[in-house]
C-alpha cells in the first residue's frame, strides 16, 4: 500500500501484484498506523475505479520483521469500533507470524509471552466473532 508512495507494479514472484504501495520511513505499527489504514484505502479506491472483473479480491499488508502484530490487530479493532468508514469495505482476515524457530520454544516456556487465557480475544477474536463461529 502506497506510503511514501511506492507505486504500482509487478511483484518478483510468478504472480502479478496489481497495486503495491509502500509506507516509508516508520512503522506500521507505530508511527504509520495512520497511513496503514489510509493506504488500505487508497487501494480500495484504485480497486473502485477498476471493471468488475479486475476489482481486488484481497489485500495483502507484509509487515517488517520487527513489526507488533498486536497492534496493527489493535488498529484494525480501532477502526472498527470507532466507525471508521473503511471497515465497511475491509475487515482483517487472517495474521500470520514467522517466528525464529531455533529460539521460539525457549521464548514461549519463558512466561513472558501472553497467555489465552488473560485475553482469548487475540486469539479466537471477539465475542461476538467466536459466537459466529460457533
Amino acid at each position: 500500500a502506497g506510503g511514501g508512495k511506492g507505486g504500482a507494479g509487478d511483484d518478483s514472484g510468478g504472480g502479478k501484484a496489481d497495486a503495491v504501495l509502500q509506507l516509508s520511513n516508520g512503522c506500521a505499527c507505530c508511527s504509520l498506523a495512520e497511513e496503514l489504514l489510509a493506504s488500505i484505502n487508497e487501494l480500495i479506491l484504485i480497486s473502485d475505479l477498476r471493471p468488475e472483473d479486475e476489482k481486488f479480491d484481497h489485500i495483502v499488508v507484509e509487515m517488517s520483521g520487527i513489526s507488533e502484530p498486536r497492534a496493527v490487530r489493535s488498529n484494525f479493532q480501532d477502526a472498527t469500533y470507532y466507525g471508521m468508514p473503511l471497515m465497511e469495505r475491509v475487515r482483517l482476515d487472517t495474521m500470520t507470524t514467522v517466528v525464529d524457530c531455533t529460539t521460539f520454544l525457549k521464548h514461549l516456556h519463558s512466561g513472558g509471552g501472553v497467555c489465552v487465557e488473560e485475553t482469548p480475544e487475540l486469539f479466537y477474536g471477539s465475542e461476538e466473532e467466536r459466537a459466529e463461529a460457533e
